[in-house]
């Protein structure tokens, strides 16, 4: 198994995380933990599909180990949503929307097997899409639900 891909992934998740957690207006002592969170998020989607587990239940299960974290470590109950929420995006299938874009370019192609097949791409990948995003907040919300009284 490849550990590098998944720490370096990890790693730019978790500074993308910290980046949205300041675009959100997160208070800066909630930065840490959402540098910690996007980056387990992350590094165990990674791992979980290096070993064979589908890209939707590695999601979940990611998504439910960054936000568990966030609500963990946040000492700030009011950082805990936006901590949690900038530490799953970096999760989102970033890769499968553009393969979906591109293909919507090429459904204007004159050959017609070209649309064609790129029409059935375009439906493919962004199938994959929505049910990742799903993956995403099912598995952003099941902590959340779990531990509701507390926030």
């Amino acid at each position: 198994m490849d550990w590098i891909a998944p720490l370096h992934n990890g790693f730019w998740a978790s500074l993308y995380a910290s980046a949205l957690a300041l675009a959100f207006t997160a208070p800066v002592r909630a930065l840490p933990v959402v540098l910690i969170a996007g980056f387990a998020g992350r590094f165990s989607r990674d791992v979980m599909t290096q070993l064979d587990i589908s890209l939707p239940l590695a999601t979940v299960l990611a998504a439910s180990a960054a936000t568990f974290l966030a609500m963990k470590a946040a000492r700030d109950p009011a950082s805990v949503p936006v901590a949690a929420i900038t530490a799953v995006l970096p999760l989102g299938p970033t890769p499968i929307i553009f393969a979906a874009i591109r293909a919507a370019f090429d459904v204007f192609a004159k050959d017609p097997t070209v649309a064609a097949a790129a029409g059935s791409a375009f439906i493919t990948h962004s199938v994959k899409a929505a049910i990742v995003i799903a993956a995403m907040g099912i598995g952003t919300s099941l902590p959340l639900l779990v531990s509701r009284d507390r926030y």
